[in-house]
């Protein structure tokens, strides 16, 4: 197992990496909860928001980094 060398990450992108999957982690997973307690459509609204947010995502690194 190596260590993996983060020194050469910008700080804003690793901010803008921190901040996008504390938004699209908890709506996957709050998505599936859903679906597993039969509330499908509050289920898939979870999962796309999370795809939404990682369609945002894509665009906000592509634009900016």
């Amino acid at each position: 197992m190596t260590i993996v060398d983060i020194s050469q990450i910008d700080a804003s992108l690793f901010i803008t990496i921190a901040v996008f999957l504390m938004v699209i982690c908890p709506l996957l997973s709050l998505g599936v909860l859903r679906l597993f307690q039969e509330r499908k459509r509050a289920g898939l609204t979870y999962i796309g928001g999370s795809i939404a947010g990682y369609i945002i995502f894509l665009i906000v690194i592509k634009l900016f980094f």
